[in-house]
């Protein structure tokens, strides 16, 4: 799953990205970014995004991950963990 999709399930959760920013201890301009895959999600939120749709934190942090990374290799390890 994508970076945006589990902001877009976690926004549907708790009734917006603007709700969902405050939530899980963001800026919603930089999450609005973030879903737009123009930068990553720090890894306070991505726990927290984790916690509100019970999934494995280190499938949001891989997918935060994937948005930035630019080595294939990292690109690789990301991939199979998200």
């Amino acid at each position: 799953m994508e970076l945006r999709d589990y902001i877009e399930n976690g926004a549907k959760e708790i009734g917006s990205v603007t709700a969902l920013a405050k939530e899980i201890g963001m800026l919603p301009d930089l999450l609005y970014k973030a879903k737009a895959h123009k930068r990553g999600m720090p890894g306070h939120a991505c726990v927290s995004l984790s916690a509100i749709l019970k999934v494995d934190p280190i499938c949001i942090i891989a997918a935060s991950e994937l948005v930035t990374e630019k080595h294939q290799e990292r690109i690789a390890l990301w991939q199979r963990l998200s």
